[in-house]
């Protein structure tokens, strides 16, 4: 990736890395590519381990299929340096806000990310990003089938396309979700007047590596259908 790119990474290593030992060799190697952010490194039991890692690394590490709901936020703060939430886990919206706020009382950074999932989670999901240090919301561009309208990715940004009809008259809006937006919404929500904004919601500006998944390239796509 760096030998075309020196856009932020970053990777998820979906418990994929069996000691502490392993992880902290990884995490080192990966700051000094320009990793911006790990989330789950090693298993999700390993609660110790990780708490062992984030003293020792300057990476920020995220719990990812550790945090499931509300009740895991306050768990997982004394562990990791922030949570990932999906709305297909947590239970939705409402729930999504209440992580946040909790997440944030706690000093945590926060993620929402999605599943491979479709427009309709994913639209409902990208409310939530300028409350969020990260966004990785494109799970639904692997899906060749998907029934729903809403968020799509036009020229590299997610962009929200609608339509309302009033009067016989249809009118078309669009909506795209960019960094200024975000800026806007955070100093909106007054979230710190000195936060620091580390996340994108524009696809070209950041690469989201996952362990499981090849990066998401046009040339290559092989879609997967929900059957």
């Amino acid at each position: 990736i760096r030998s075309i790119s020196d856009k932020p990474i970053y990777v998820d290593a979906n418990q994929g890395w069996p000691t502490k030992e392993h992880a902290l060799m990884m995490c080192q190697w990966l700051a000094e590519q320009g990793v911006v952010m790990i989330e789950q490194p090693m298993p999700k039991h390993m609660d110790e381990e990780h708490a062992w890692l984030c003293e020792r690394v300057e990476l920020p590490i995220l719990a990812d299929e550790a945090c499931q709901t509300y009740d895991d936020v306050a768990r997982l703060q004394p562990y990791y340096d922030g949570i990932n939430i999906k709305l297909m886990k947590c239970g939705g919206v409402a729930e999504a806000r209440k992580m946040i706020t909790l997440a944030r009382e706690l000093g945590m950074q926060v993620m929402i990310g999605c599943m491979t999932e479709t427009r309709a989670g994913i639209s409902a999901a990208t409310t939530l990003s300028p409350l969020v240090d990260y966004a990785d919301l494109d799970g639904h561009v692997l899906i060749a089938n998907d029934p729903y309208d809403g968020i799509q990715i036009v020229d590299g940004k997610l962009t929200l396309v609608y339509e309302i009809t009033s009067g016989g008259y249809t009118e078309t809006y669009t909506y795209v979700i960019d960094l200024d937006d975000v800026f806007a919404s955070i100093t909106e929500y007054e979230i710190g007047a000195n936060y620091t904004i580390t996340f994108t919601v524009n696809p070209s500006d950041a690469i989201m590596f996952d362990a499981n998944l090849a990066p998401w390239d046009e040339k290559t796509n092989s879609n997967q259908e929900i059957k």
